[in-house]
Order: structure tokens, then C-alpha cells, then sequence
């Protein structure tokens, strides 16, 4: 085997080791990028939750419409981050559908309430009975979020420690592949040159009738590959 072979060999092996790093570098970058942004989508949600959670708390005091208008928009909001990103619809979905079921139900009440020219406590009961129940889902849904949080970060501290031990064995494997390559590459080169100096010893020796072994030629071999 040329010398052109031989080192052509080992930069092809150089080449997929490095590939393989990269992509693992790659891979990892990508998921802390998307681990990045279901947590700040996770920051902004809990931030509209807590919002909501206030206002629910003035209205149990004093139920107003424009309590009811602010709900409903950090309700859409809240609806919109989590349409954003993958994880947090799937997890927040049947939150969601409950938050609506109760606000829907609380705004048919807050109408009669309103409507009505006579004091009905019984209307009154509902409409209170109604924003405990939306306080207490406001409070589950937060508590989901904080788990998910959680979840999230358990999640990616867990891939990282897998990339790096993978990094850390593809790398071990390259050094010791790079070694084992080498030496047999060296072998190769050197096993020419000691059968030309046994040669040698052998004819110093007054061995004349010694034949020094040929070298394999490949048809594709040119002199200068030889040298």
C-alpha cells in the first residue's frame, strides 16, 4: 500500500470522526434551542395565569364586566402562547377547555345577574360558586405549568449528560481507532525497509545468493508514490 493510500486512509477516518462530533454538537444545540423556548413559553403562560388569578380574586369582590373583559383577554392570550409551541398546547389543552367551559358559564350568570331587577340570591350563589371554580382552575393549570417546568428541565439536564458521555466515547473510540490505524500504518512502512536491511546484513554476511523480497506494486502505483 502507497503512502498516498495510507494517508488518505487515515484523513478519511479523521473526516467521520469529526462528522460525528459535529452532528452530536449540532443535535444537542438544536434541542437546548427548543428546551429554550418551551420554558420562556412556559414564563410568558404563567405570567397571563397569575394575571387572571388577580382578577378573579377582584371579582369575587366585586363582579364587574370589566373584570370579565380583562379575563377573556389574557384568556385569548393565554390560548395564543400555547398554540405557539408543540408541548405546551398538548399539555395545556384540556386546561384550556376548562377554563372556557367555567368563564362561559360565569358570563351566562353575570348576564342574568345583570339583567334581573330584583335581588336573586340564588343567581348570587352561582356567580360566586362560579369564580371559586375558575380561582381554583386558574391554580391547577399554574401548578401543571410549574411541573412542566420541571419536566422540561429534568428532561434536557438528561439528553445533555447522554450527548456528553456520547462526545466522550466517540472521541475515546477516535483515539484509540487513530492509534491502532497508525500503528498498522507504520507497520506497513516499516516492514519494507527491514526486510531491505536484513537484506543488507545478509549480503554483508557474504550471502550473495539473497534475495530481498519485492515490493507489491499496484498498476496505479507511480515512483513518486513509492519515495
Amino acid at each position: 500500500m502507497t503512502i498516498r493510500k495510507l494517508l488518505f486512509r487515515n484523513a478519511w477516518f479523521s473526516i467521520l470522526i469529526i462528522l460525528g462530533i459535529v452532528i452530536a454538537l449540532i443535535s444537542i444545540q438544536l434541542y437546548s434551542a427548543s428546551i429554550q423556548d418551551t420554558q420562556e413559553a412556559i414564563n410568558m403562560a404563567t405570567g397571563e395565569l397569575i394575571n387572571m388569578v388577580f382578577i378573579t380574586s377582584d371579582y369575587q369582590v366585586f363582579p364587574s364586566a370589566t373584570n370579565l373583559k380583562q379575563w377573556e383577554l389574557h384568556l385569548t392570550e393565554l390560548t395564543n402562547i400555547a398554540a405557539g409551541n408543540e408541548i405546551l398546547s398538548v399539555e395545556l389543552e384540556p386546561f384550556l377547555l376548562r377554563l372556557v367551559e367555567i368563564f362561559n358559564r360565569n358570563q351566562e350568570i353575570h348576564e342574568k345577574v345583570s339583567q334581573s331587577s330584583e335581588d336573586n340570591p340564588e343567581l348570587d350563589r352561582l356567580l360566586r360558586h362560579s369564580a371559586i371554580e375558575l380561582q381554583i382552575s386558574l391554580e391547577d393549570t399554574i401548578l401543571r405549568l410549574d411541573t412542566l417546568n420541571d419536566e422540561v428541565q429534568v428532561g434536557f439536564e438528561s439528553v445533555t449528560q447522554v450527548t456528553n458521555f456520547t462526545i466522550m466515547f466517540v472521541i475515546a473510540a477516535a483515539i484509540v481507532g487513530f492509534i491502532s490505524l497508525t500503528r498498522k500504518t507504520t507497520q506497513e512502512l516499516a516492514n519494507p525497509l527491514n526486510e531491505l536491511m536484513e537484506g543488507v546484513a545478509e549480503i554483508q554476511a557474504g550471502n550473495y545468493q539473497y534475495q530481498i523480497p519485492s515490493v507489491p506494486y499496484a498498476p496505479e502505483d507511480s515512483e513518486n508514490e513509492l519515495l
